[in-house]
Formats: C-alpha cells, sequence, structure tokens
C-alpha cells in the first residue's frame, strides 16, 4: 500500500483546488519558508481524523479553513482527499484504491468519506488500525517527534512498538469489551433494584386487590340487604296506608254528619248574630254617651285642675273654692261609679257642674284682679333686674377682654418664641432632607442599574437552566432506551451463553471429542476445537459463511489425516455417533482466485489449512446477477444475502433459518455483545451528558 494522491480545497493556504500526485521516487518536497510545506503535513494528519486544533496550529478547528486575501475572499468550507493504492491486504478490503475524504464548515459541521460515502470518523481510525497509519502513529513524523520518541519513557514508546507489531486493534477491542461488560454489570444491578421494587410493589398491589374484591363483596351485600329492607319499609307503608285510608273513610262520615249539625248550628247563630247587632247599637248609644259624660268630666277635671294650682297661690281667697272642688270630685266620683247604672244622675251632675262654673267664674274674677297686681310689681322686678343683669353683664364682659387680651398677648410672645425655634429646625431639617434626597437620587440609580443586570443575569440563567433541563431529558431519554436495550442485549447474551450447549447443534461424535473430560483419552495436541470457533469475517459476510459452512459448521479441527483416521477408528469402536472432521495439513499450492470467500476470512494460521478446506471452491458474489450462468465442477458460489449455487442445485439461506449451527450460535452471540457494547457506550455517554446537564443546572 503506498500514498498516491493528496487533494486539497479550502483547506489553509489552499483555497483553490490543488491535487497533489506522488509518483515514485519522490523522497522530499522543497520551498522556502512560509510556502506551505507544513500545511500538506496539516492537511494529511486531519483528514486521518485529527481533532486537535492545537496540533493543526489554531486556536479552533474554524483556522483550517481559508480566512481569505486582498485578492480573493474568504471560503465557507475545507476539503481534503487522500488516495491510497494497493489496499487490498493491508486494509483488509476489497477496494484497489482507497480516498479519505474530510470536510469542515465554518459552522463547526463535519463531514467523512470513505469512497465518496459517508461514514463516521470511528470508521476511519478502525480502517487504519494497526496499519501504522494515524494521527498518532510513526508513520507521520513532524519536527521534533523523533526526539520526543527517543527521549519518552518506556510505555511511552509501546505504544509506538505496539502499532507496529499490529495489535492495537485488539487492545482497543479488549477495552470496548471490558467497558461493555462493565456498564452491563451495572446495568444487571440497576435492574436487580428494579426487579426488588416491582416485586415490593407486586406484594402491594395484591393487598390491594384483596381490599377491592373485599369490597365488592360487602357492597353487593349491603346492596342485596339494603333492597330486602326497602322491601320490607314498602310493605309496611303498604299495611299503613290501608289502616289510614279505613280512619278517613269512618271521618269522612263523621265530617258528613258533623256538617248537618253545624247547617242548624249556623241558622240558631244567625239570629243571635241578629239579637247581638241589636244589643251592639244599644250599647254603641249608651257607648256614645258615656264618651261625651266622660269627655264632660275630662274637661270638669282640667278645670279643677287649673282652679286647684290657683287656689294653692292664694289659699286666703280659695279655702271655699278648694272645699267645692272637693266636693264636686266626691261627686264626680260618685257620678262616674255609678254612670253605667243610672244616666239619670248626669243631668244633676251637670246643674253641680255649672253651678261650680259660676262660682269658678268669680274666684276667676278675683284671681285676675290678684294676677294684675302681681303682675305690674312684676314687671317693675323684672326691669329692675334686667338692668341690673345688664351691667354685671358690661362687667364681666370688659373683665374677660382684659384677661383675653392679656391670654392672647402671652399666646402671641410663646407663639413667636416657638415659630422661631420651629423655623430653625425647619432649616436644618430642609438642609438635611436635600442631602439625603441626592443621596437617595444616586443610591437609586445605582439600584437601577444593579436591577437591570440581575434582570439580563436572570434571563441568561434561566435560559442556561432550560437549554440544560431540555439537554438533561433527552440525556435522560437517551439514557433509558440505551439502558433497556443493554439489558435486552445482556439478556440476549445470557441466553445464549447459559443454552449453548443445547444451541449448538453438534453430534454425538463431536460432543465427546469436544468434551474436556476427553472420554476416548485422545491426545489433546491431535485436537484444535470446533471449526466454527476459529473463523472470523465481517458482519456483513456472516450470513455468506454461515451458509458456505452449512456442511462443515459442526466440523472439529484435528492435527493432521493420521490423527483424524485414528479419532475415526476410535468413535467407530465406541459406536459414539456422527462427527465430521477437518485436517490441518496443506492441500498443496493451489491458490484461490481474488473472489474466493477464504480471503473474507480471518483465522489463527494454525487451522488456516482447515477453514481452507472447508471453503475450497467457494467464492463471493454480491449477487445472484453477478453468478455467472455456466459454474464449473467443483465450484460453489454464494452470495452476500446467502444465496448458494452449485451446479444446477440452489438453495438460500437466511439468519431467520430454523436450522441452527455452531457458526449461526456465534455469530448471533457475536452480534449480541456488540449491540450490547454499543448500548453500554450509548449509555455511558447519556450518563456524562446527563451528569454534565445536572452540574450545569445545579450551578
Amino acid at each position: 500500500m503506498y500514498l498516491k494522491s493528496l487533494e486539497m480545497n479550502g483547506f489553509k493556504s489552499f483555497a483553490n483546488r490543488t491535487k497533489l500526485d506522488f509518483e515514485p521516487g519522490l523522497t522530499a518536497i522543497v520551498g522556502p519558508n512560509g510556502c506551505g510545506k507544513s500545511n500538506i503535513s496539516d492537511a494529511v494528519r486531519w483528514v486521518l481524523g485529527e481533532m486537535s486544533a492545537k496540533a493543526m496550529r489554531g486556536s479552533s478547528m474554524e483556522d483550517v479553513i481559508f480566512n481569505g486575501t486582498d485578492d480573493h475572499k474568504p471560503l465557507g468550507m475545507a476539503e481534503v482527499s487522500l488516495t491510497l493504492a494497493d489496499c487490498e491486504n493491508v486494509l483488509a478490503t476489497e477496494f484497489n484504491e482507497v480516498t479519505i475524504t474530510r470536510r469542515v464548515f465554518r459552522s463547526g459541521e463535519g463531514q467523512y468519506f470513505i469512497n465518496k460515502t459517508p461514514c463516521r470518523l470511528r470508521d476511519i481510525h478502525r480502517l487504519f488500525m494497526d496499519t501504522g497509519i494515524g494521527t498518532t502513529s510513526y508513520s507521520m513524523m513532524e519536527q521534533g517527534r523523533i526526539d520526543r520518541i527517543l527521549s519518552a519513557r518506556p510505555e511511552d514508546r509501546r505504544a509506538v512498538f505496539e502499532e507496529a507489531s499490529g495489535i492495537t486493534k485488539y487492545k482497543s477491542d479488549k477495552k470496548e469489551a471490558i467497558r461493555k461488560l462493565e456498564h452491563t454489570e451495572a446495568n444487571l444491578l440497576r435492574l436487580a433494584d428494579v426487579i426488588r421494587e416491582v416485586k415490593r410493589q407486586i406484594g402491594s398491589l395484591q393487598r390491594q386487590a384483596g381490599k377491592a374484591r373485599r369490597y365488592k363483596d360487602a357492597r353487593d351485600e349491603l346492596r342485596k340487604l339494603d333492597l330486602y329492607l326497602t322491601g320490607q319499609k314498602l310493605r309496611q307503608a303498604d299495611a299503613m296506608i290501608k289502616s289510614i285510608s279505613d280512619r278517613a273513610a269512618g271521618w269522612i262520615e263523621q265530617i258528613a254528619s258533623g256538617e248537618t249539625e253545624v247547617a242548624g248550628l249556623e241558622a240558631k247563630l244567625g239570629s243571635l248574630r241578629e239579637t247581638l247587632s241589636s244589643t251592639e247599637h244599644e250599647m254603641s248609644a249608651a257607648h256614645e254617651a258615656q264618651m261625651q259624660a266622660q269627655a264632660g268630666l275630662d274637661h270638669t277635671r282640667e278645670m279643677m285642675e287649673m282652679n286647684r294650682q290657683r287656689i294653692d297661690e292664694y289659699r286666703a281667697w280659695t279655702e271655699r273654692d278648694t272645699r267645692e272642688a272637693a266636693d264636686v270630685s266626691a261627686q264626680l266620683a260618685e257620678k262616674e261609679a255609678l254612670l253605667r247604672a243610672l244616666e239619670a244622675r248626669t243631668a244633676s251632675c251637670r246643674s253641680e257642674w255649672q253651678e261650680a262654673e259660676a262660682a269658678m267664674k268669680a274666684c276667676q274674677a278675683r284671681h285676675a284682679r290678684q294676677v294684675e297686681a302681681m303682675d305690674a310689681a312684676r314687671s317693675l322686678i323684672h326691669k329692675m333686674r334686667d338692668e341690673s343683669v345688664q351691667l354685671e353683664s358690661l362687667s364681666t364682659r370688659l373683665q374677660n377682654r382684659i384677661v383675653e387680651m392679656d391670654t392672647r398677648e402671652r399666646s402671641a410672645l410663646i407663639r413667636r418664641e416657638r415659630l422661631a425655634a420651629e423655623k430653625s429646625g425647619l432649616t436644618e431639617l430642609a438642609a438635611e432632607y436635600e442631602r439625603r434626597r441626592e443621596e437617595m437620587v444616586l443610591a437609586l440609580a445605582g439600584m437601577a442599574r444593579d436591577v437591570e443586570a440581575a434582570e439580563s443575569e436572570l434571563k441568561r440563567v434561566t435560559a442556561e437552566q432550560d437549554a440544560a433541563s431540555s439537554s438533561a431529558q433527552a440525556a435522560n431519554e437517551e439514557l433509558a432506551q440505551a439502558r433497556a436495550s443493554a439489558s435486552a442485549a445482556k439478556a440476549q447474551v445470557d441466553i445464549i451463553e447459559k443454552h449453548r450447549d443445547s444451541l449448538e447443534p453438534f453430534p454425538a461424535g463431536a460432543r465427546m471429542l469436544l468434551d474436556a473430560a476427553n472420554p476416548l483419552e485422545l491426545d489433546s495436541s491431535s485436537l484444535s476445537g470446533a471449526l466454527a470457533s476459529h473463523v472470523e469475517t465481517d458482519p456483513e459476510l456472516r450470513i455468506a459463511l454461515e451458509a458456505a459452512l452449512r456442511a462443515w459448521g459442526d466440523a472439529v479441527v484435528v492435527r493432521d489425516s493420521a490423527a483424524a483416521r485414528a479419532i475415526l477408528a476410535k468413535l467407530s469402536e465406541r459406536g459414539a455417533g456422527a462427527a465430521r472432521l477437518v485436517s490441518c495439513e496443506p492441500a498443496g499450492d493451489a491458490t484461490e482466485p481474488d473472489d474466493a470467500l477464504i480471503h473474507k476470512v480471518s483465522c489463527p494460521a494454525a487451522v488456516r489449512p482447515a477453514v481452507a478446506a472447508a471453503l475450497a471452491g467457494v467464492r463471493l458474489a454480491d449477487s445472484l446477477d453477478s453468478v455467472p450462468s455456466e459454474i464449473p465442477s467443483g465450484t460453489t458460489w454464494v452470495t452476500r444475502g446467502g444465496a448458494v449455487v452449485r451446479g444446477n442445485c440452489f438453495e438460500h439461506w437466511s439468519a431467520e433459518t430454523p436450522t441452527a449451527t455452531p457458526l449461526t450460535v456465534k455469530h448471533a452471540a457475536d452480534s449480541a455483545r456488540a449491540a450490547l457494547e454499543a448500548a453500554r457506550t450509548a449509555a455511558a455517554a447519556a450518563e456524562a451528558r446527563l451528569a454534565e446537564c445536572a452540574a450545569r443546572i445545579r450551578e
């Protein structure tokens, strides 16, 4: 394998598409400083998967894109393609030339291609693993690299020797397998925790289900009892309604007889009402007479009270009137007691009242004369009292005005002193207020700036937290999916490993040969194990290999033909059953064509003759269209899809074929382990992203 060409477009100083063809005899690239010699080696390192911008002599990966000049505008993409020739044997590929392409855009997006087919960076690393080609391999030595290797520690130089010896790929596979196993163990622990929790929940759910069943039974029983009790109540209500109906019929009869009696009583009541009406008229007339007498009596009492008040003022002249009023009062009391029985006495009372009124008028005349004299004296006294009161009021007003003026003068003095003190205090307070107002304005402006900064910071932190929460949720979903995939793959691996003996359909004789107890007492060096355990191929060729080795899938590898004959003899003596044996002796110098399936199979060198014998004459085709119409004798064609063509015989083999062989069981186990490792890797990456998101959210 050799480097054929290097094509660069927009990489560093190569703005235009530039292709370098490395013809035989090329030993060096010569040029002055700054002409781009180092950019060529950087391009080779970069296209092989270099991810360190520092190794590319830049601060970020965007620095490898052409940034433009005065005459040329910047580009938005950098692309480098590296072509290697004669790659079939070294890279284990069917292509004679392999072109590796890498692109990067200013947006940060990167793309990788193998022969113009999109791929992953990991695919490129695995393609060149153990070939000495890579970003850290010994095939590329920049300035100072040789000195660093010579002065490095032994463990650092060991990586170079491992790369040269071709074991880097196996060590990488081993590390990846160990990492997958560790992840599977962690998943098993989590699965055990989940199983325990589910078992605990199952017990609780069973108890709840029992309670629900008991509640349903009790509810049904309560419904029955309720219906029975309702029926009893309805029957009792019917009986009660019947008795009430009977009693109502009796009452109706009684009401009819009572209505007859009431009609008679109402007739009697009509006559009694007429009598009562006439009586009420008579009582009304008597009551009106009584009211008139009562009014006269009330008027007489009022006049007597008035006369009594006047008589009290002039006792000397009104003693006779008092005795007469007392007599009249006694007579009036007697009249009031005998008013309802004897109306005739009212006339006599009126005559006596007239006499008393005449006497009272005489007394009133005398009283009027006395009142006039007293009124004149009272007028004089009131006039003198008014003058005295006016003088006293004038004196009081003058004194009050004097006191008020003194009080106002003292109040004005005190008020002037207080106002002066308040003025000085208000002046100081105004100065202090103005100073504090300026300080508060400055503080308020600072607080407003702090609030704006805090609000912007809060918005930024909230946006970051939302983004981190979304990332955490996505990572959590990926983790759950990866764990579920890992659990399924682990279960599949465990099932295959646990039941491998039953899944691998070795015949009885082959099982006896593979038995570790060695029941035939054979020489341990004469057996090399099952043929299926030694062969390996790419995952896309497994179906083709299974179809080609269907007849020899359960074969056992022996040392040579003599050992095979001895083993067959012992199997015949024991009657142990069938067994297929393949010898490791070379079959001659016959060489298989380039499209032979044996070239796509990897196996230990010691058993390669046996594998070559089992796959003798088997050639690989991409599809049935690639299989020739005439097939020579001894030649078998097998396609990638599992179709087998041998002369006039055609057969199709698929992964779902129910007939299992040790090779199919091995491939199923390998596929399950690969799926388990991929799921563990995805789960580890998801856990790392989840931890990073959680840390960011906490921050």
